[in-house]
């Protein structure tokens, strides 16, 4: 009975005045910069209501001095509001969840001294930003630490997606360094998944870019790698396409003369690289019809 209670305590939290479910918004006052609340969702029209509720603590006076101090800095800039959504939301992530881990606080305060307005994302493509992504992985609690964990997997989610739209018209050297710096963030928060997936877009963008620039051509060897940490995380399939792609790298002409000196090395590592692809096709295909049982 009392969780019944407690739910319909909750549910009634969300529904406004109107009758309708209420809506999160942020606010940007000097006062409580970045606070969140919920409140009518036709507010700004004449029939809206006047229901709001807070739902974050009032924010600390160290904290409200940066933030209105990057408002400052970046009332000329034309995407001060999507940045700033990203400074607290990372703000929160900080935080430790509801202000549960409280040295947490203070790597959040410094982590938004540290960037710059003026770069092309909140994040700066450096081992800086990995040393204070890593600091804010230090909690002992187990369960906090999955959700720090958790909260910093759906923000750099939402950050990658962001940085590789700005980066769009950039060069290819540009992409890579920003890529390198993505798959790097997300294997440091235990984000596999994205980490590798960003690892294969990286060596196909360079496999499609080499005949231009063929310093970015991509060695046998990088697929081979690539598959066995695929393989190792149990993506059969793309571990599948690494093998093929790694076959194709080895020069025909080193395999058909027993006299050059790649001839043993590249035999043995067909040998290899065959092997991998006939255990990531037989694991991919019985991972499938065991999913179809």
């Amino acid at each position: 009975m009392e969780n019944s209670s407690v739910n319909s305590q909750m549910l009634d939290a969300r529904i406004c005045h109107c009758g309708q479910i209420s809506v999160t918004r942020i606010s940007w006052t000097e006062n409580n910069p970045g606070r969140r609340f919920r409140g009518c969702r036709f507010y700004g029209r004449p029939d809206a209501c006047d229901y709001f509720s807070r739902m974050d603590p009032p924010p600390h006076p160290q904290y409200k001095t940066v933030i209105n101090g990057l408002l400052r800095k970046a009332n000329n800039n034309e995407n001060r509001e999507m940045k700033m959504r990203r400074s607290v939301k990372l703000h929160h992530i900080a935080l430790g969840v509801k202000l549960t881990y409280p040295s947490l606080w203070y790597v959040g305060i410094r982590t938004l001294q540290r960037f710059e307005w003026e770069s092309i994302s909140i994040l700066h493509f450096d081992e800086g930003t990995l040393q204070i992504l890593e600091s804010l992985l230090v909690a002992k609690d187990v369960k906090l630490l999955g959700e720090v964990r958790s909260a910093l997997t759906e923000f750099m989610r939402d950050e990658s997606l962001q940085i590789i739209r700005e980066i769009a018209e950039k060069s290819v050297e540009h992409k890579l360094l920003c890529t390198d710096f993505l798959i790097r963030v997300f294997a440091l928060i235990g984000d596999i998944q994205s980490s590798l997936s960003l690892r294969y877009e990286a060596l196909v963008m360079r496999e499609q870019k080499a005949a231009i620039d063929p310093r970015l051509q991509v060695s046998c060897t990088e697929w081979l790698t690539f598959a066995e940490h695929l393989l190792d995380h149990c993506f059969y399939s793309i571990a599948n396409k690494a093998c093929k792609k790694a076959l194709l790298c080895i020069k025909p002409n080193h395999v058909s003369d027993p006299e050059t000196d790649h001839f043993f090395h590249n035999v043995h590592l067909i040998e290899k690289i065959k092997k991998l692809k006939d255990v990531s096709a037989a694991l991919n295909f019985f991972t499938i019809w065991y999913a179809l049982l």
